[in-house]
């Protein structure tokens, strides 16, 4: 388990989804919002590198834009410069660890700072037990890194059809050192399956690993949303995923 020095608005957090699950923690139930705008604009990439930086296994390029506008009306227009993976996930949906998290790290086109993160969950007993095309990206088999002849971070939502009602957002911070907060979370509850031998790949090298975080995972450990923060749902007649190719 991933540790640093916290502040005000941390991430990663825990969404309640169940209405039973709310009232327990006092959530006041999650904010639906007609105001949530998402969009993604992701390029091919040509001979992409994965790494495994002993923490999590990442690839970092220009991989396109993605435009989303918050509840209050704040829109953003972002370059996504960066993906890696948790295993377990590091949000909780209905306090359960989904068994893989990947994020996507959006960084502002003229400083590079990150700005936003898009949260996709994987995971066997939610979804199917099957392999899956878009994690097997991040699967090295005992190599330091591996070079990937065609990308597009479109792939990862190729089987989402629509986000309405499926897209949370919330203001929390990075959660890896020095977890600067100001961050605009995306998470989508949309559950895409993985294979058993995803799955053991990826718990083998950290949540499994006793010599890694003492067999924790490489997930950072849940904060409290705060009586002032609140989480947004994304609720309209907007039904398709608008992905620009």
């Amino acid at each position: 388990m991933i540790t640093s020095k916290a502040g005000a608005s941390q991430s990663p957090i825990h969404i309640p989804l169940a209405a039973n699950q709310r009232r327990k923690y006092d959530y006041n139930g999650i904010k639906q919002s007609p105001n949530i705008h998402f969009s993604i604009a992701y390029q091919t990439i040509q001979d992409l590198q994965f790494v495994d930086e002993n923490d999590t296994i990442s690839a970092y390029e220009n991989f396109g834009n993605m435009s989303f506008t918050t509840h209050f009306g704040q829109s953003f227009d972002l370059q996504a410069s960066q993906i890696k993976i948790h295993a377990p996930s590091e949000h909780k949906l209905n306090e359960l660890h989904m068994d893989v998290e990947v994020q996507i790290i959006h960084t502002d086109k003229m400083t590079g700072q990150p700005q936003a993160v898009v949260s996709l969950f994987y995971d066997q007993d939610h979804a199917k037990y099957q392999h899956n095309p878009f994690l097997e990206n991040f699967v090295l088999n005992g190599n330091s890194s591996k070079n990937v002849q065609k990308f597009n971070l479109a792939q990862a939502f190729k089987n989402i059809t629509s986000l309405n009602k499926r897209l949370f957002y919330y203001q929390g911070s990075m959660t890896t050192p020095p977890c600067q907060s100001g961050i605009q979370w995306l998470i989508v509850n949309e559950i895409q399956p993985l294979s058993t031998d995803q799955y053991n790949y990826f718990y083998g090298k950290w949540m499994h690993n006793h010599t890694f975080a003492d067999g924790n995972g490489n997930n950072r450990k849940v904060y409290p949303l705060g009586g002032f923060r609140k989480i947004y749902q994304k609720f309209d007649h907007v039904k398709a995923l608008e992905i620009i190719e």
